[in-house]
Formats: structure tokens, sequence, C-alpha cells
């Protein structure tokens, strides 16, 4: 039972890495006026790092550093860093997680981990909200964003959400954290007529 519950621990810790890569982290909602048409653009890390290396669209922005990006992204500056840091936080506590699953029997701290790994997450949320309210009230537009004010007259940014990655990344957070915490709980079970049978034989 033991080596099941380190085998499977590490497996669902391994599994957040490909998900935090290739699943959806963000996902942007946009209306193309001249098209009078939707666009959705969902981000990946893959994606975000085509876009923003080699011949990517927003290159030359990574360039010039943070002193070249729109004032429109300049006032989100701490919570693009706080939702990033978290993200980093999480994927380290899943590395963690391996390293003590095939290291140890400690499922005290695989529990408490994955319970860190959720409180990243949570943080990456609440990082995120400012810039999705922003959003919401139309303070974080297309001109914001380029600093061309006529830019909006060609669409508009409809809506930011978090997407897929950060929900199924809880999602086996939670998985770890529940099943350590079962395997204590049948540990506690098994121990207690030990200690009774211990007990009565000093009787």
């Amino acid at each position: 039972m033991k080596a099941l519950n380190r085998i499977v621990t590490a497996l669902l810790a391994a599994a957040i890495f490909p998900v935090a890569y290739f699943t959806d982290l963000i996902t942007v909602y946009a209306h193309a006026n001249l098209y009078d048409s939707n666009i959705v653009e969902a981000l990946s890390i893959k994606r975000i790092i085509e876009l923003f290396t080699g011949d990517g669209l927003f290159a030359d922005l990574v360039k010039g550093g943070a002193s070249e990006l729109p004032d429109g992204l300049l006032k989100f500056k701490g919570n693009f860093i706080a939702f990033v840091v978290f993200f980093a936080i999480a994927l380290l506590v899943a590395l963690v997680i391996i390293i003590v699953a095939a290291a140890t029997n400690s499922r005290k701290t695989t529990a408490a981990l994955g319970a860190a790994g959720i409180l990243c997450l949570i943080g990456m949320k609440i990082a995120f909200s400012d810039i999705a309210a922003a959003v919401d009230a139309g303070k974080l537009t297309l001109g914001s964003l380029t600093d061309i004010s006529f830019m909006n007259l060609f669409g508009k940014i409809v809506l930011v959400t978090m997407s897929t990655a950060p929900a199924v990344m809880t999602v086996l957070f939670l998985a770890i954290l529940i099943w350590n915490v079962a395997f204590i709980v049948i540990d506690l079970g098994e121990e207690q007529p030990k200690k009774k049978a211990k007990h009565a034989k000093k009787k």
C-alpha cells in the first residue's frame, strides 16, 4: 500500500507539468468591429512563448524591456509578476512532491504540499482578478495595450479569463491532498487496534 501511495502521488504531481505547458492558461475574448465577428484566443505557456520569442508578434516588447511596455500594461505589472510567481511556485511544489514521494513515505508532507499547490493557484486567481476586472470595466482596451488610441476603432477586448490549465492543476493538487489524507486516516485506523492490544497486554 505504501508503494501504491507513492506511485500514485508522484504520477499525479508529474501530470501537472504537461497540463501547465500545453493546456490553455488564459482565454481572451474579443470583438472585431471591421468584420463584426468575435475572436477567441486561447493562450497556453507554449503559445505565449511562441508569441514573445523569435519572430513572435510581441517579441519586440521582450527585447525592449519593461520600459517599452504600454502604459495600459505597466499599470498591471505587479499583477503579472504575482501571477507568474505563484504559477512558478506551484510548479516547484509539484516537483518537490515528486521528490518527496519517490524518497520517503511521508504522507503528511505530500498532503501539505498538495494544499500548498492549491493555495498557489488561489494566489494566481487573486492576482489575475484585477486584470479581468479592468477588462470588464472597459479600462483595459486595445488602445491602452498598444498606446495607440484609434486601435479601439478596430475592436475591443470583451473578456479575459483564466482557462483550463489552472482548473486542472487545482484538481490534481486536490487529488494529491485527498489521496494522502485518505492514507493517513487508514493508518490511524490501523494503529488504534494495535495500541489497544498493547495496552491490554500491559494490564
